[in-house]
C-alpha cells in the first residue's frame, strides 16, 4: 500500500488502500488464517437487509458533561487546523484561512458527530491523517466524498460485506 501511494500514478495510487486490503485477504486465505466459522457465517448472512436500529438505547450521565465539553472544544480546534490545511492544499494562491468556510466545516463536523452519536457509531470527525491521505493521492473533490457516502449507505445494507469487514483477519 505504501509503495503504491508513494510511487504509483493513476488508479493504483487512488486505490492503494483497497488493493492492500484485497492482497491481505488473499494472503490470509493462502495461509488459512480465517477462523473455521468465517465461511459458515458468510454463507448464512443475508445478501441484502436494511439495518436494524433496535439495538439503540440512550442514557445521559451528567458526570461526563464536562469531559464531553472539553473534548468537543478540542475537536473543534483540531477541525480548524485540518480545514486550514485543506484550504492551503487546494489553493496555490492561499494567503489566510477563509473563516466562513471553516465555520461551515465546523458545523458540518459537529452535525456528523451528533448524528453518529445518536446512531451509536464511533466518532465521525475530520482528521489530519485523512488530509494526509488526500494530499498523498491528490483526491480532494467533494464529488468523491458524496459518492463515498452513497457507497457507504449502500454497503450498510449488505450484511455479507459487513461480515467481511467485521471478520477481517487480525494477524
Amino acid at each position: 500500500m505504501v509503495g503504491l501511494a508513494v510511487w504509483a500514478t493513476g488508479s493504483p495510487k487512488l486505490f492503494c488502500s483497497l488493493i492492500g486490503i484485497l492482497v491481505g485477504y488473499a494472503i490470509a486465505a493462502f495461509f488459512h488464517v480465517f477462523p473455521p466459522s468465517f465461511f459458515a457465517d458468510y454463507k448464512a448472512a443475508s445478501p441484502f437487509a436494511v439495518p436494524d436500529p433496535s439495538f439503540l438505547s440512550y442514557a445521559f450521565a451528567p458526570s461526563f458533561a464536562a469531559a464531553f465539553a472539553i473534548a468537543g472544544l478540542a475537536s473543534g480546534l483540531r477541525v480548524i487546523g485540518v480545514l486550514t490545511t485543506c484550504q492551503q492544499m487546494n489553493d496555490t494562491a492561499w494567503r489566510r484561512p477563509d473563516m466562513r468556510n471553516i465555520a461551515a466545516g465546523i458545523r458540518a463536523d459537529g452535525l456528523g458527530c451528533l448524528v453518529g452519536g445518536l446512531l451509536g457509531v464511533p466518532v465521525l470527525s475530520a482528521a489530519a491523517t485523512l488530509v494526509s491521505v488526500e494530499m498523498t493521492t491528490g483526491a480532494t473533490s467533494r464529488v468523491i466524498a458524496w459518492s463515498v457516502a452513497l457507497w457507504f449507505i449502500l454497503l450498510s445494507c449488505l450484511p455479507k460485506f459487513a461480515g467481511l469487514i467485521v471478520n477481517m483477519p487480525r494477524r
